[in-house]
């Protein structure tokens, strides 16, 4: 509804119910009206974060050598002020000017460059600009010329237009698409230390290979510029215990920022550092560090096997020997007892043993040697699962709410899996806390299969579906495999994590029928050829196998006695 309309609705209120009704209603009008038009003003797309003069930071009357012009009319010049769609931007001939878009984007122009913000666009009509990519971001960030627009791929580069509309494009880092506007030749890719220029009406003249010279001659200026803008560079911390680094940092002219404890070695000391080394900030920004600390042993008494591992590997330590003992106190199938006790301060990773409270033997009806199919129980409720599982021979063991990056459920072992009838099923269900759901965007990305997929080439695999790796967790199970969460095929937002259980069986907890038995080589430094070459020299199987990672563990252990044809999995573990 207009004001004019609000106003009509006042005058005919005011009829019926008098004149004071109508002078309080139309505060009321006045105020909603004021709210409305206060709440839709056009939000900024960039902003002007510095204007250098000469050699120096730019102040006072010398910031209107930067000259902002919004529908037709001039504004003052501001460092920090909010820029919109549709400003035109123009350098004289002694200033150069930082524009920040989002934190994802910086665009540095030159003296005598006019460009007007079309958000994530540019448009260049004349001048110098360098352009660079700060983050990893789905949105791209064109430049338009007259003739030419050019698109950029994870890189930094600078685009020129001088006044015959002649474009050049050198790239430092990266790729640079370029393509006609008047699409009279076909799109091109210009990659790293190569340029091109364009001549209207023309095929691009390219550079394959330039010279430091070249890179040095045409990058020089905005390095000048960053220097002014952003003094301070981040020292490297690392190896540095806390209060080093914090001295560094004081000294470099910046602070520390968060300080999270990390599993490592040694304790005490910076592991990673956010920014990263040599990267140019501003005076007085915070530097995040990661140090490697120590970690409390959590109390798992009473626990199954899998909840006492997930229990674990959330403190940031893991599963270490198992055993399980008749006559001691304690729910059958439960930790009865834990090695080191619960509230002792160890390094992060330390194995943790546990003992167990021992099962009973199974009955003439339990099943022992026949395999039964495991259901799909993730979407019922646990009362229903239990009865499910009942009909298939098998039963409900743990049902453990964990919270998690998103809702769901996984079970272990998973649907669809031979398992010797009478074997527990395991259930984890995530949940998400309030508060911790990310920002909603429009755009959704597919989960892809990381079940057979090597834990280094995860986070590749998963940037190439627009997502990320989030944790990576070792737990003991009654069966090894991986279950990652959310699902393969899900449909989550972009930029979303992706967590993986690595299910693994530690010796002793094998079944062991009656049979052959072979003893299980070590496998660990061996490629997967020749592990697969090794265990069937032994009579087993190679299963799942994982290259890289700082290294190796296997499942079944070295030295274990099997039942041969075991399927024996090698894990990368990144420390």
């Amino acid at each position: 509804m207009s004001q004019s309309e609000g106003r009509r609705a006042v005058k005919l209120l005011a009829s019926v119910h008098g004149r004071g009704l109508e002078k309080l209603v139309l505060l009321f009008f006045t105020a909603v009206f004021a709210f409305g038009c206060a709440t839709t003003a056009t939000p900024p797309f960039a902003q002007l974060e510095s204007v250098v003069k000469g050699n120096r930071l730019a102040s006072g009357a010398e910031l209107q050598g930067v000259r902002v012009t919004r529908a037709d009319a001039g504004i003052a010049t501001a460092t920090g002020m909010g820029l919109q769609k549709g400003d035109r931007i123009v350098t004289d001939s002694s200033t150069e000017a930082v524009i920040l878009f989002g934190d994802a984007y910086q665009v540095i122009l030159a003296p005598d460059t006019d460009i007007t913000i079309l958000n994530p666009t540019i448009f260049q009509k004349i001048g110098r600009a360098v352009v660079k990519k700060l983050k990893e971001i789905r949105e791209k960030f064109r430049v338009e010329t007259e003739y030419v627009n050019a698109g950029v791929e994870h890189t930094e580069f600078a685009i020129s237009v001088d006044r015959a509309s002649v474009v050049s494009v050198v790239v430092l880092e990266g790729e640079v698409t370029i393509e006609s506007r008047a699409q009279t030749w076909a799109p091109q890719t210009i990659g790293p230390r190569q340029a091109a220029v364009v001549r209207s009406g023309q095929l691009p003249s390219r550079t394959d290979r330039l010279l430091q010279n070249d890179i040095d001659r045409t990058f020089g200026w905005a390095r000048r510029v960053e220097a002014i803008t952003l003094p301070a560079v981040i020292p490297n911390l690392s190896g540095l215990t806390v209060d080093e680094a914090r001295r560094e940092l004081s000294q470099a002219g910046l602070q520390a920022g968060s300080v999270r404890q990390v599993s490592g070695q040694p304790i005490g000391t910076v592991l990673r550092q956010s920014p990263p080394a040599g990267q140019r900030v501003r005076a007085g920004a915070r530097v995040d560090l990661d140090v490697a600390g120590e970690s409390t042993v959590p109390n798992v008494t009473g626990m199954t096997q899998l909840e006492a591992g997930i229990a674990l590997g959330m403190a940031g330590l893991n599963v270490g020997e198992t055993s399980e003992e008749e006559g001691i106190e304690g729910r059958p199938g439960r930790v009865a007892r834990q090695y080191p006790a619960p509230g002792t301060s160890v390094p992060p990773g330390t194995s943790v043993s546990l003992v167990l409270a021992g099962r009973r033997v199974p009955g003439e009806g339990d099943h022992p040697e026949r395999l039964c199919r495991v259901p799909d129980i993730r979407d019922v409720s646990v009362e229903r699962a239990s009865g499910i599982l009942r009909e298939h021979n098998l039963r409900l063991g743990s049902a453990r709410r964990v919270e998690g990056r998103r809702a769901g459920v996984t079970q272990n072992p998973e649907p669809g899996a031979q398992v010797r009838c009478g074997s527990s099923v395991d259930l984890v269900i995530y949940f998400v806390s309030p508060g911790t759901h990310d920002a909603p965007t429009e755009t959704l990305c597919t989960v892809p299969d990381l079940r057979l997929v090597p834990v280094e080439q995860a986070p590749s695999v998963l940037r190439r579906y627009n997502l990320q790796l989030g944790g990576v967790r070792r737990v003991e199970g009654h069966r090894a495999g991986v279950i990652q969460n959310p699902e393969p095929g899900a449909q989550v937002r972009c930029g979303s994590s992706v967590d993986l259980v690595i299910y693994f069986i530690s010796p002793g907890t094998h079944d062991a029928p009656p049979g052959i038995f072979c003893t299980v080589p070590d496998v660990r430094r061996l490629s997967a050829q020749a592990a697969a070459r090794a265990l069937r020299a032994s009579g087993l199987r190679l299963g799942r196998f994982e290259a890289g990672g700082d290294e190796r563990r296997q499942s079944p252990e070295p030295g274990s006695r099997v039942r041969c044809g075991t399927t024996v999995d090698v894990f990368a573990v990144i420390l």
